[in-house]
């Protein structure tokens, strides 16, 4: 594996555990401000987009580096 596909999949682990702790908060928080809220909750959904594509290159790898 290259260094830089090592790096695309250490990004999206610490990428799906800082959406995790955001999930976290939204679902438990009760003291958040109504308009924060709606921003996490935005970020929330960029994050899970972004992770997603990850995920899609990191499929990409095996396909294009069959071993």
């Amino acid at each position: 594996m290259e260094p830089w596909q090592e790096r695309v999949i250490a990004e999206k682990v610490e990428l799906d555990d800082r959406l995790e702790r955001l999930h976290h908060a939204l679902r438990f928080r009760t003291d958040l401000d109504p308009a924060q809220r709606d921003l996490m909750f935005r970020q929330a959904c960029y994050m899970e987009a972004y992770s997603s594509t990850l995920r899609e290159r990191i499929e990409a790898f095996s396909k294009s580096n069959p071993e």
